[in-house]
């Protein structure tokens, strides 16, 4: 199984890259050839789980986040997440991503993917204000 830290991922796929996979994923959901649970959500103490399936013949994940509001007291984060990617056919695990890392790149190539169609193909700048991770992605 591959492991893959934020360290790993952060030079492995552009901006474009990602937009083009935003664009993939849109047209996959618009074929209905995939599905998505709604997310479970768990809590125990002060804190939260989170598991969040999706399926396709070739492939599902799970993504897992945790809220542990605590941690910010601790010097830690308090959202981690994990991303675990299975082969679909037999269950095998194929990857483990960084499900911050994931989540920052995938939010802002959904709006990389409604600038790219809004605006065509004319230079823009754009400002992010209050996006948090993703406005960095």
């Amino acid at each position: 199984m591959l492991v893959l830290s934020e360290k790993d991922m952060s030079g492995l796929v552009s901006r474009k890259e990602a937009v083009d996979a935003m664009e993939e994923a849109f047209r996959i959901q618009e074929s209905g050839s995939f599905r998505m649970p709604d997310r479970m959500h768990v809590d125990f103490a002060e804190n939260t789980l989170l598991l969040m399936p999706a399926f396709m013949d070739s492939v599902f994940s799970t993504k897992l986040v945790s809220l542990f509001p605590r941690n910010k007291e601790k010097g830690l984060p308090p959202l981690n997440g994990t991303v675990l990617l299975n082969d679909g056919k037999n269950g095998v695990p194929l990857a483990m991503l960084n499900g911050a890392w994931v989540t920052a790149l995938r939010t802002g190539a959904v709006g990389g993917t409604a600038m790219r169609h809004l605006v065509g193909k004319k230079e823009v700048r754009a400002g992010i204000l209050g996006a948090g991770t993703q406005g960095i992605q």
